[in-house]
C-alpha cells in the first residue's frame, strides 16, 4: 500500500495539482455514458490540456453530450485563468476527435469558445458557481485540500457528479449521510490498491512510491482513491456473494454496543441478522439492496436509536479497531 504522509503534507501546503490517468478516467466514464446525453458537463478543476477534458472532447459526439465547459486555476495573478466552452465537435476524419497538441481546430468562436476568466478559476468563485448552476453534470478531480467544501458545493446546487476523492472522506458527517441514504456512492472502477497521479517535478514527496519517467514527468501513488457519484449505474446492484456463516467463535462482539465485528467484506456471514461492523472498503461491494447501512462507528454516524452516552469507537477486547460501518443485512428485514 502507498505511504499517504505526502498527501496530508500536499493539504497543508496546498499543492493540489494531482494530475488524473487518461486510462482511470476512461474506465470510469464510460460506465456512465448513457447519462451524458443532452447534459451540459462541467469541468470545473480543469484547463484545456487535462485529461478529463480531453476523453470528454474525444467522446463528445459518441456520448451526444450537449455542452462542455472546464475553467482552469491559477494562483498567481499574473497567470490568466480560462474558460473554454464546446457545443459542437466536427469529425475530422480521424479516430481521434482531441489531438494532443492541436486544440485549436476545434475552437471557432461561435460554437466553441475559449476565453480569460476575470478571476483565477476558484472552484467557489461566482463567475465558476454561475457556470456550475448552469451545468447537468459535475466531473473533475478536485483539489484535495477543499474537497470537502467542494463536495458540498456541488450539493447544495443538487448536481449530478462524478469525482475522484479519499475513500476516507466517509468520516466527514455530510458525505456519510448521502451514502447511508444512498444519495452517494463509490464509483465501479476503483475498488482497491492505490492510483498513479502526476504532479509537479517541484513537488516534495519523501515516499518510495514516486518515480519519473523518461520524459522528466514526476508520477506519485496515492492509496485510496475512490470514484464518487451519484448517478446510478447497471453495475450497481449485484449482491454480494456471502459464504460465511456466522459462530459466536467466530465473530466477536463489540466491547461497549451490541454489534458484532467482521475484519474483511469476504467474511460478512450470510446468516446474521443483527447489527454488523465491517470495514469502510464495504463500499465497494455495497448494494442498498442487500444491506441497510445504519450508521458508523464514529460520532458523524451514531444510529438514532443508540443511547448518547455510547462510545461510538469500536472497540474488542479493549483493543480499537479502524473505523467500522454499522450494517444490517436486508433479507431479515424483508422476510
Amino acid at each position: 500500500m502507498a505511504d499517504n504522509s505526502f498527501l496530508n503534507n500536499a493539504r497543508i501546503k496546498k499543492q493540489d495539482d494531482f494530475i488524473t490517468s487518461y486510462e482511470d478516467i476512461e474506465k470510469e466514464l464510460r460506465i456512465y455514458k448513457d447519462s451524458f446525453e443532452g447534459k451540459v458537463i462541467y469541468c470545473n478543476c480543469n484547463d484545456i490540456g487535462s485529461n478529463f477534458f480531453r476523453y470528454l472532447l474525444r467522446h463528445f459526439n459518441e456520448f451526444k453530450i450537449k455542452k462542455l465547459v472546464a475553467t482552469s486555476y491559477k494562483e498567481n495573478k499574473f497567470d490568466k485563468a480560462s474558460k473554454v466552452m464546446v457545443q459542437r465537435v466536427i469529425d475530422y476524419g480521424t479516430n481521434c476527435y482531441c489531438p494532443r497538441n492541436d486544440f485549436s481546430i476545434h475552437f471557432d468562436g461561435v460554437y466553441n469558445t475559449f476565453e480569460n476568466l476575470n478571476g483565477n478559476g476558484d472552484f467557489n468563485s461566482q463567475e465558476c458557481v454561475d457556470i456550475l448552476k448552469e451545468s447537468d453534470i459535475i466531473i473533475s478531480n478536485p483539489p484535495f485540500s477543499k474537497w470537502r467544501e467542494y463536495f458540498n458545493l456541488i450539493n447544495k446546487y443538487n448536481k449530478s457528479y462524478i469525482i475522484l476523492g479519499n475513500i476516507n472522506a466517509i468520516t466527514y458527517r455530510d458525505v456519510f449521510n448521502l451514502i447511508r441514504d444512498n444519495k452517494c456512492r463509490l464509483g465501479y472502477t476503483i475498488h482497491c490498491g492505490d492510483r498513479e497521479f502526476r504532479v509537479p517535478n517541484y513537488y516534495e514527496i519523501k515516499t518510495n512510491n514516486s518515480r519519473f519517467d523518461e520524459h522528466g514527468n514526476k508520477y506519485v501513488r496515492v492509496s485510496g482513491i475512490r470514484w464518487f457519484t451519484n448517478i446510478d449505474y447497471k453495475e450497481y446492484n449485484k449482491n454480494l456473494p456471502l459464504t460465511k456463516s456466522f459462530t459466536n467463535n467466530d465473530y466477536r462482539k463489540f466491547d461497549n454496543f451490541n454489534a458484532i465485528n467482521v475484519d474483511k467484506t469476504i467474511d460478512i456471514p450470510y446468516n446474521y441478522y443483527g447489527i454488523m461492523g465491517v470495514p469502510i472498503t464495504f463500499l465497494d461491494k455495497y448494494n442498498p439492496e442487500q444491506f441497510e447501512i445504519i450508521g458508523f462507528t464514529a460520532n458523524v454516524g451514531r444510529p438514532d436509536f443508540f443511547d448518547e452516552n455510547v462510545d461510538m469507537r469500536a472497540f474488542v477486547d479493549g483493543k480499537e479497531k479502524y473505523k467500522r460501518l454499522l450494517i444490517l443485512n436486508k433479507r431479515r428485514i424483508n422476510d
